[in-house]
């Protein structure tokens, strides 16, 4: 672990990290340690990273899913389907009913926006959770692909610490 529970910023790292050893020690020197920042980690029950894990204050677990709109309808409650048009892409992972040849079968909607999602309303529903740690109220959410960092990010008080990291 990296920093006391003194730290207001909190970086979290969700889904598949891919991308190996090299990037991942890349984030901890370029991002977390000039932000002087927390890491947390999302990942799957199958999925060991041990450099993440090693710097993490907080490792959070997910189960895969076949449907995850079972994991989105958990943390939103029932009749959400009916507020969206589900289709492909945006709604990927999630399995829809629809009728082929007179039967109803499941089909599994294509692409992982239902994926992305879930995992950000489940990081949403662990914060609402953490007791006893002082980040400061999320002004900030910064979502991106991290292939790789390969600068520190500048030490920038306000503008970079003191906010929430979602990567």
């Amino acid at each position: 672990m990296l920093h006391s529970a003194a730290s207001t910023t909190l970086v979290v790292v969700i889904g598949s990290q891919r991308g190996g050893e090299q990037v991942w020690q890349s984030m901890i020197t370029h991002l977390i340690q000039p932000l002087r920042a927390d890491l947390a980690v999302l990942a799957s029950f199958d999925q060991s990273h041990e450099l993440l894990l090693q710097h993490a204050q907080h490792i959070w677990r997910v189960g895969e899913y076949r449907d995850w709109g079972v994991l989105i309808t958990e943390l939103v409650g029932a009749g959400w389907q009916a507020n969206v048009t589900l289709t492909d892409n945006l709604w990927g992972g999630v399995h829809v009913a629809e009728k082929q040849n007179g039967k109803v079968v499941l089909k599994e909607l294509a692409g992982s926006g239902a994926i992305l999602l879930a995992l950000r309303l489940l990081v949403l529903r662990f914060l609402d959770n953490l007791h006893g740690h002082s980040y400061t109220q999320a002004d900030h959410v910064c979502s991106e692909i991290l292939n790789s960092c390969v600068q520190s990010h500048p030490n920038r008080s306000q503008e970079l610490r003191d906010c929430l990291w979602l990567l």
